[in-house]
């Protein structure tokens, strides 16, 4: 028997200290009304399956990598959704001032006429 276990996370806002200050863990479900987010974690900790399962519960989710979604410029599946862009620490940025992946997404976004949107990758990424 396969029971779904539903991801928690837990809000840090710029400028907070990450751990500690008594906050509370949260169900994804409640973030779906933020504009938007970054879900980071420890490989293997269960983005991907979070991300697909939160996008298909979410009324206008659409699931994406984040590979695709830069790579793909007409995407006519992604108006009008919450985008659930999984995977940005697969791309190499690939450029050495470290700007080609932000721009790439940014201009992505600008196309769809800036949607709401999650975004995901290991947390070493932030560090």
């Amino acid at each position: 028997m396969t029971v779904p276990v539903h991801r928690t996370c837990i809000k840090i806002d710029a400028g907070f200290p990450r751990v500690g200050s008594g906050r509370l863990s949260r169900p994804l479900e409640e973030y779906r009304a933020t504009a938007a987010c970054m879900l980071p974690g420890a490989p293997d900790a269960g983005r991907t399956t979070a991300f697909k399962r939160e996008s298909g519960d979410c009324p206008s989710g659409h699931y994406v990598t984040a590979r695709n979604f830069i790579t793909f410029v007409e995407r006519p599946e992604c108006h009008g959704k919450t985008l659930f862009i999984h995977g940005l620490d697969k791309i190499r940025a690939g450029a050495a001032d470290g700007h080609a992946l932000p721009d790439a997404i940014r201009s992505t976004m600008s196309a769809l006429n800036q949607p709401g949107f999650r975004l995901s990758c290991r947390e070493v990424l932030l560090s």
